[in-house]
């Protein structure tokens, strides 16, 4: 069962004419702004105040990027809804947009940059001739890639190899290199 919605969240909304964002909560919710991100507005049962508090974005790998700052403003829960939200667009939304969309900007990048690294580690990772799985099984050698380096696991062993997959010539070599290295045995 949800929590009903907060009427002061929904009020604000309507007065802002924007639409409630997907956390809803009796003690707050979140308001999606005209530029795509989400705020909270936090109105807790307790205390004389309530507060506006960014959602910031996050990448690909669930990492939230957000700038250094206070971003949150304060109101008193007894001050009408009108002035609540010409607070909000005053005081909180111009420096929100801007810090957000730079936020988003740098999120994006991190994902996109990820991504590609991911998917040449995979490609050599494949042509090295082995499995790209996170966990290690009891494969010779297993990688998985971390961002730009690739993790070797190799025999049955505890030796971990960090290879850097910029230079993807370079890191072949390497794991060909340890694929025909003989295991040490105790």
């Amino acid at each position: 069962m949800s929590e009903p919605i907060n009427p002061l969240v929904e009020a604000i909304a309507e007065q802002l004419k924007l639409k409630l964002g997907r956390t809803q909560y009796s003690h707050g919710g979140c308001i999606v702004t005209d530029f795509g991100a989400e705020m909270f507005i936090r109105t807790p049962s307790y205390g004389k105040m309530g507060e506006v508090t960014p959602v910031w974005p996050i990448d690909s790998r669930r990492q939230q990027h957000r700038p250094s700052g206070d971003f949150d403003i304060g109101f008193s829960l007894n001050k009408d809804v009108k002035k609540i939200a010409a607070d909000i667009t005053s005081r909180f939304l111009p420096e929100f947009k801007s810090a957000w969309l730079g936020q988003l900007k740098i999120a994006k990048e991190w994902s996109d940059g990820y991504e590609a690294k991911e998917k040449a580690t995979i490609e050599l990772c494949e042509a090295a001739g082995f499995s790209t799985r996170a966990d290690y099984g009891s494969q010779d050698i297993t990688g998985y890639c971390n961002g730009r380096y690739m993790k070797l696991k190799v025999g049955g062993s505890n030796t971990i190899v960090s290879i850097d997959c910029e230079d993807k010539d370079e890191a072949l070599k390497i794991i060909q290199l340890i694929h025909t290295f003989p295991e040490k045995k105790d």
